[in-house]
C-alpha cells in the first residue's frame, strides 16, 4: 500500500470538520499547515509513519498539479493496465489533462480576477 488507508465514515466526517474549521479559525489553519499529522491524530485519524503529509494553503491565482510518483522497477502502472485493456492511449491522457487544466484555470480566473 502506498497511500493513506481508507477513511471510515467517522474519520471522513472528522476530516470534513477539520477542513471546515480551517476556513474560519486562523490559528487552527496555521496548526494544520504546520503540523498536519498532529491535527489529524487529534481527530483519531492516524497517518502512517511512511507518509510525509503536507497541507498546501490555496491562494487566489495559484493552481497545483500533483504528479504521481514514478513506478517502482517492475511495477505495472495504471496507464499500462488501461492501455493493455484498451481503456486509454497517450492521446486520451493528454486530451483529458488539457480539458482538466482548462476547467481549473477557468475556475481560478472566474473568482473576480477577470
Amino acid at each position: 500500500m502506498t497511500g493513506l488507508p481508507a477513511f471510515s465514515l467517522e474519520q471522513h466526517q472528522a476530516f470534513s470538520g477539520i477542513l471546515a474549521r480551517a476556513q474560519t479559525d486562523a490559528s487552527f489553519r496555521s496548526r494544520l499547515l504546520d503540523q498536519p499529522n498532529a491535527v489529524l491524530a487529534d481527530a483519531d485519524i492516524a497517518v502512517p509513519a511512511r507518509i510525509d503529509l503536507r497541507v498546501l494553503d490555496c491562494a487566489p491565482g495559484v493552481a497545483y498539479v500533483v504528479l504521481p510518483r514514478p513506478p517502482a522497477e517492475g511495477e505495472v502502472t495504471d496507464n499500462d493496465l488501461a492501455t493493455a485493456s484498451g481503456g486509454t492511449t497517450p492521446a486520451v491522457v493528454i486530451a483529458t489533462f488539457i480539458v482538466t487544466m482548462s476547467i481549473l484555470v477557468t475556475n481560478v480566473l472566474s473568482t473576480d480576477d477577470i
